[in-house]
């Protein structure tokens, strides 16, 4: 039986080109092209920026008692904070509500809490109130079974607040009208308070 070397060397000779290559040895023009390396997976897209706040407009105190309260609230400054929470009344009992809530310091150098409550079911204001956060001034009215009268109203579909030049009184003789319409974030779970 006559061997055909050709047959058996030409395998061999890959093979010894191949291992050549790995080693460095071997002449590097004719190295057999290096396996396609497994791509690295793409960089995650950069988080785009958080905005200054969840809320936009201004609000305007002025007629304040003290003066010193007067100023304008830029509810898309920086440091505002603001949360949408759905709540059900206690008493009186059943009412299903949302309160809006902002922290937000005037040009008057005063830092505010501003809650406006309003029902459900038809966007009835329940509850208008601004106050210092160290509680020495505020302003508000409420009634959480039939809404407060007048002067302010919510826009559900725009997410926004508007005071209509509405007059509020504090417990030991502060007052201040409000003006302007501000935003406010929608709710992640219940759309009657803003989606």
């Amino acid at each position: 039986m006559k061997i055909n070397t050709a047959r058996i060397m030409a395998p061999l000779a890959v093979v010894m080109a191949a291992a050549l290559t790995g080693c460095g040895g071997g002449n590097d023009g004719d190295a057999a092209p290096a396996a396609a390396a497994t791509p690295e997976p793409a960089p995650a897209p950069a988080p785009a920026p958080a905005p200054a706040s969840a809320a936009s407009g201004t609000l305007t105190i002025s007629a304040a008692s003290p003066a010193s309260e007067n100023g304008t609230i830029d509810m898309a400054a920086s440091g505002v904070l603001v949360n949408n929470t759905a709540l059900t009344t206690t008493s009186p009992a059943g009412i299903d509500y949302c309160d809006i809530t902002y922290a937000a310091t005037s040009t008057s150098g005063s830092r505010y809490e501003i809650k406006v409550y309003f029902r459900r079911s038809d966007q009835v204001v329940l509850n208008a109130s601004l106050f210092k956060t160290d509680f020495s001034w505020g302003l508000g009215e409420s009634d959480l079974s039939k809404g407060i009268s007048g002067g302010v109203s919510v826009n559900l579909g725009a997410r926004a607040i508007t005071f209509n030049s509405k007059a509020l009184t504090g417990f030991s003789g502060e007052k201040g009208t409000v003006s302007g319409t501000v935003t406010f974030p929608a709710h992640a779970t219940v759309p009657a308070c803003g989606a």
